[in-house]
C-alpha cells in the first residue's frame, strides 16, 4: 500500500476472506482505531482489527441483496500515524491537557478527510470502521464537501454536546460537530434514549434535527425516518443503537434500541426509496475480550454482519449492485438438493 501504513497487517485475512485488494475493490474500509475520550468502557481501539478477523465468518449470500461482494470489499492497512496520534492523545488527557487532546483528533480528521476524498474521486464506496464515535468526522467532511447531504445517525445517543469534559472532540460531540460540517444539511436520528436536557434543548431548538426518541415507540415507524432525509445520505451507526443483546460489551450500552430485523429493514428501506448512500461508519464495537481470541466474540460477529450490509446496501444505492436474490420457492429447492432430502 506504500509508505504511512502499518506493515503488520499484511498478516491480516482479507476483509470477508474475499482476497480483493482496496485497488479492485468497490468498497473500500478504513480502520481508525481511535479511543481518547471514552467515558466508561474501554476497548473500541482493538474493534477494526477484530471486526476484520470476525468477517471471514460472514456467509456472503443475503435473502434481499444477493451477492453483493462480486463488486469487491476490502480494507485497507490502518494507517500508521493513527495509533500514534492515539497514544499521544491518551497521554495528554491523563494530564489534563484537552488542547492538545482536541488538536490531534483535528489531525486525524485531515488524514480522514484526505484518504475519503482520494476513495470518492475513484468512485469507491466509502466505510469507516471505528474507534470511538467521532473518529469518521474527516471522511463525512470530505463526502459532504463534494455535494450537500443528510446525516443518519443511528445511536443510544445524541451525542450534541457542545463540549464533554473539556473535550470538543469527544465522542458525546459527535453529532454537535457533524453538523458544523460544511455541506451537511441535516441530522437524523434513531434509537436515541439516552441523553442530557441540554442535548434535547438543542434537537428540539435546531430545524436541521429530527430525532426519533425510543421511548415514542410505536408513535413512529421506520419509514418516517427515512421521509426526514434528503436524496444524498452517510450512514453513521453507533453499534449501541442496537438491543444490548447484540452489543453487549459495548462502552455505554443502554436498554432498548433496534431489534436485527429492524436494522435490516431500515437499511433497505431507505435504499429502497431512492436514497443515495454515499459513505457510512460503523463504531462503538468492543470486542469481547478474554473468554475468546480476538474476532471470535460476539460483539465483532454481529458487527461484521452489519457492516457486510452497510457496504452491499451502499453498493446497492449507488446502482453499482443489482439486488439478486433468489426466489423463495428455488431457494427452497437448493436447500433441499444439498441436504439429501
Amino acid at each position: 500500500m506504500g509508505p504511512g501504513f502499518v506493515r503488520a497487517q499484511e498478516e491480516l485475512p482479507s476483509l470477508f476472506d474475499l482476497g480483493v485488494s482496496p485497488s479492485r475493490a468497490a468498497v473500500v474500509v478504513l480502520p481508525v482505531p481511535w479511543e481518547v475520550s471514552t467515558s466508561f468502557r474501554q476497548g473500541t481501539a482493538e474493534a477494526p482489527l477484530a471486526v476484520l478477523r470476525a468477517s471471514v465468518q460472514v456467509d456472503l449470500y443475503d435473502p434481499w441483496l444477493g451477492s453483493p461482494e462480486v463488486h469487491g470489499m476490502a480494507m485497507l492497512p490502518v494507517p500508521e500515524q493513527v495509533p500514534r496520534w492515539n497514544a499521544q492523545a491518551r497521554e495528554a488527557l491523563t494530564r489534563g491537557d484537552t488542547a492538545t487532546v482536541d488538536r490531534l483528533a483535528a489531525n486525524r480528521d485531515a488524514l480522514l478527510e484526505q484518504l475519503t476524498s482520494q476513495l470518492l474521486a475513484q468512485d469507491k464506496c466509502p466505510v469507516v470502521l471505528g474507534g470511538e464515535h467521532g473518529a469518521s468526522l474527516g471522511a463525512i467532511r470530505a463526502a459532504a464537501g463534494r455535494e450537500p447531504l443528510g446525516l443518519l445517525q443511528v445511536d443510544a445517543h445524541a451525542d450534541l454536546r457542545p463540549q464533554y469534559q473539556g473535550l470538543e472532540s469527544s465522542h458525546a460531540s459527535f453529532a454537535a460537530r457533524a453538523l458544523e460540517l460544511p455541506g451537511v444539511t441535516r441530522l437524523v436520528q434513531v434509537g436515541v434514549r439516552d441523553l442530557c436536557r441540554q442535548e434535547a434543548q438543542r434537537a428540539a431548538d435546531d430545524p436541521r434535527i429530527c430525532t426519533f426518541y425510543d421511548a415514542k415507540r410505536p408513535a413512529w415507524r421506520l419509514e418516517q425516518v427515512i421521509d426526514a432525509l434528503p436524496k444524498r445520505v452517510w450512514i453513521s451507526w453507533d453499534i449501541d443503537g442496537l438491543q444490548p443483546a447484540l452489543c453487549p460489551n459495548t462502552g455505554t450500552p443502554v436498554p432498548g434500541g433496534l431489534s436485527w430485523p429492524e436494522a435490516l429493514t431500515l437499511l433497505r428501506l431507505l435504499v429502497e426509496s431512492g436514497r443515495v448512500i454515499v459513505g457510512c461508519d460503523l463504531c462503538e464495537v468492543v470486542p469481547e475480550g478474554g473468554k475468546r481470541p480476538p474476532g471470535q466474540g460476539w460483539d465483532e460477529i454481529v458487527a461484521a454482519q452489519l457492516l457486510y450490509r452497510l457496504c452491499g446496501w451502499m453498493l446497492v444505492s449507488r446502482g453499482i449492485h443489482r439486488p439478486d436474490p433468489l426466489p423463495a420457492e428455488e431457494s427452497a429447492t437448493d436447500a433441499d438438493s444439498e441436504t439429501g432430502t
